[in-house]
C-alpha cells in the first residue's frame, strides 16, 4: 500500500479541476537493493584504483623525474583522469537511482498521468499513453506507455516501474484516459 506520504506528494500536484483516482510508488525489491549496493561498490572499487593509478603515474612522472628526455612521463597521469571522471559519474548515477526508488510517486487523475521524481514532475495526457504494455505478475509489475505500437520498436515514453496490481491499473488508465480519436 502505498504511504500517507506518497498520497500527499500526489494530492499536491493537483490542478483545480482534477481528482485523484489512483497513487503509488515503485516497490522495493531486494534485487533493486542488490543492484544498486553491487553498482556502487564496483564504481568505487574503479574510482580508487583510478585515484591511485593517478596517483603513482603523478608521484613517477612529475615529481621524481620532471625533467625527463622525452617528457611523457611528465604528463602520463592525465590518462587517470577520465578514469576518475568516469568512477565519479558512476557513483553518482548509482547513488542518483537508488535514492530515485525512494522519491518516485506515480499518479494518475481524470485527465492526465503523471510521475514526481524527485522535484520533477512528468505529465502524460491521454494522446501520450496510446498503447500500453503490462509486464509482470498479478502481484507486481511494470507498465510502459507510449505514441506508438512497443512491439514495433516504439520507445516508451515513460514507465510506472514495479508497482502492485499492474493489470487493475491499465485498467484503470483505459477507463480513466480513453485514447484520443
Amino acid at each position: 500500500m502505498p504511504t500517507m506520504r506518497a498520497r500527499k506528494t500526489a494530492e499536491r500536484q493537483l490542478q483545480p479541476d482534477e481528482t485523484l483516482v489512483w497513487q503509488g510508488r515503485p516497490g522495493r525489491t531486494r534485487r533493486m537493493a542488490f543492484v544498486s549496493a553491487s553498482g556502487v561498490v564496483f564504481m568505487t572499487i574503479w574510482t580508487g584504483a583510478a585515484i591511485v593509478w593517478t596517483g603513482f603515474a603523478l608521484d613517477q612522472g612529475w615529481f621524481i623525474e620532471p625533467l625527463a628526455d622525452d617528457g611523457l612521463e611528465r604528463w602520463l597521469w592525465l590518462a587517470g583522469l577520465p578514469f576518475i571522471l568516469l568512477g565519479v559519474g558512476g557513483l553518482y548515477w548509482q547513488a542518483r537511482g537508488f535514492w530515485l526508488t525512494f522519491a518516485t510517486t506515480y499518479g494518475l487523475t481524470n485527465q492526465r498521468i503523471f510521475i514526481i521524481e524527485g522535484s520533477a514532475v512528468h505529465s502524460f495526457r491521454a494522446a501520450d499513453v496510446r498503447y500500453i504494455r503490462c509486464t509482470g505478475t498479478s502481484r507486481r509489475g511494470t507498465l510502459a506507455f507510449a505514441h506508438g505500437p512497443i512491439e514495433t520498436g516504439a520507445k516508451p515514453g515513460a514507465v510506472l516501474l514495479n508497482i502492485e496490481e499492474p493489470a487493475r491499473v491499465e485498467a484503470l488508465i483505459r477507463s480513466t484516459l480513453p485514447p484520443p480519436a
